[in-house]
Order: structure tokens, then sequence, then C-alpha cells
């Protein structure tokens, strides 16, 4: 083989080496060139008046389209029932309350107070008599306030200290869309 032959034989692989690769650095651009097109032509716009949460440490975005939305500062957002809505049923088939749109309730911690105690009544008597040992059965069994027996009356008494309600929450930033 020749010098020539040689030199021809590293030459054009040299140069189906070069082709292969702008050959690549071309599908690549193009591709690149698509993907930006298509992230262009495909936007996500959310509409004015849209709240939103931002895990932003300093606030809201600062693109001049977003204000802080102080109503729901330190408040759980829940869904409100349209005017002709019917309620629906709980876990425990109790009716769920209607929050009407823009409707505040709540609080963290509750009182409870006797009125929101289970009614309960516990009938104990007991009589005066120094019969001693073991009664028979048909005196327990007569131990009722119409034979002479004293009533007694239980009371509970506690210090009405409040519980927390707060379920596990995270607090993020709300912001509302101005523009």
């Amino acid at each position: 083989m020749s010098k020539f032959s040689e030199l021809w034989a590293i030459a054009t692989a040299k140069l189906k080496e070069n082709v292969i690769s702008i050959a690549v650095a071309g599908v690549l651009a193009l591709i690149a060139a698509v993907w930006g097109w298509a992230r262009a032509a495909v936007t996500i716009e959310i509409p004015v008046g849209a709240v939103v949460a931002f895990d932003l440490a300093d606030g809201c975005p600062k693109d001049g389209q977003w204000v802080a939305f102080g109503d729901a500062n330190n408040r759980v957002i829940v869904g409100a029932a349209g005017a002709a809505s019917t309620p629906e049923q709980g876990d425990d088939g109790v009716p769920l309350i209607q929050h009407r749109f823009r409707e505040r309730a709540g609080a963290d911690t509750t009182r409870l107070a006797v009125a929101n105690l289970p009614p309960f009544d516990v009938q104990l008597f007991y009589n005066t008599s120094l019969d001693e040992g073991d009664k028979p059965a048909e005196m327990v069994r007569n131990i009722v306030a119409d034979h002479g027996n004293h009533a007694v009356q239980l009371k509970a008494g506690g210090t009405a200290e409040r519980f927390s309600r707060t379920m596990p929450s995270i607090s993020l930033n709300m912001c509302k869309k101005i523009r």
C-alpha cells in the first residue's frame, strides 16, 4: 500500500467521523429547538383572582403579578358551599356544616361545657340501718329512693381547660394573582 493510499484511508475515516459528529449535533440542535418551541407554545396560565400557596421564605413572587392574601393568614382554606347545595353527610351520618363564600369559622382550641357532655343518670342510694354482714338479695334489690333510702348525687368537676384541635399542618405563603 502506498503512502498516498494510507493518507487517503486516514482522511476518509476522519471525514466519516466528523460527518457523524455533525449529524448528531444537528439532531440534538433540532430536538432542542422543538423543545424550546413546545415550551413556548404550551403555557399554563393561572387566572387572575386565583389564590395559590407558595413555598417561598420571603412571601409571594416579586414579579408584580402576586400579592399576599392576608385573609388566609393562620387559616385553613375550605371549599365554599354553593347557595343551592345540599349538605353532605359526615362519616357519623350527621350533615356537615355548610361554609358559605368568604365565611370565617373555627378556633385552635375549645372549652367543653356541661351541655357538651352526653346526658347520664347514676342512681346510687344507701340506707342508715346498722345491719352488718352480707345482705340478702331481696334487700339489695330494694335499695331505691322510695324505701327510706337516701340518694347520692354524683358531681364531676374540672378546670375547663382548653385543648388543642389543631390538625397536623404546614404553613405556606398564600398569594393572590392580581395581573
